[in-house]
């Protein structure tokens, strides 16, 4: 595959908050805003700035949604159909369709661990695909037992706010 039909970029650190953005809420009330954005930035050439920050953003700001246990704000950008594949040793399957399996997936490790947190790390957009690099920090609060793991998403039809 051509470089230029690829870029990788660092993402910053999650910062946490402690309620909804103004996009996430957008998202949740108005679904169709999602397409029009989806669109807009599909548009964008993959060297953009624009396009780094924007996708950048969407990404620190649904690992803060999970963070703070808001799933409903973190699966709002998802979409419905969603591919999901990780490689890793977490939560059993490897591939996920649809955004009840993905959910289910997440459902597992918050079963498993009283606090858990979701860290992106860097993102390689393919235009219409991305594969997120990430590393989700979990512990169990009464053993004070814990563990870092790195974690890879390769998401398709990705919808951002």
């Amino acid at each position: 595959m051509s470089q230029d039909k690829v870029a990788r970029y660092r993402v910053p650190r999650t910062r946490s908050r402690s309620s909804r953005t103004f996009a996430e809420r957008l998202a949740l009330r108005l679904p169709a805003s999602v397409k029009f954005y989806r669109s807009a930035l599909s548009r964008l050439s993959l060297r953009s700035r624009l396009r780094r920050e924007l996708v950048t953003r969407v990404i620190c700001d649904s690992a803060a949604a999970y963070n703070r246990g808001d799933r409903e704000a973190f699966f709002a950008v998802i979409d419905p159909d969603v591919e999901f594949n990780h490689f890793g040793e977490v939560g059993g399957l490897d591939r996920y369709h649809g955004r009840e399996l993905l959910a289910r997936f997440f459902a597992t490790i918050d079963a498993a661990w009283d606090v858990n947190r979701l860290e992106p790390q860097a993102v390689i957009d393919f235009g219409d695909r991305y594969l997120t690099f990430s590393r989700i920090d979990a512990w169990e609060t009464r053993t004070d037992v814990g563990f870092q793991h790195p974690i890879g998403f390769f998401l398709t039809c990705v919808l951002f706010p």
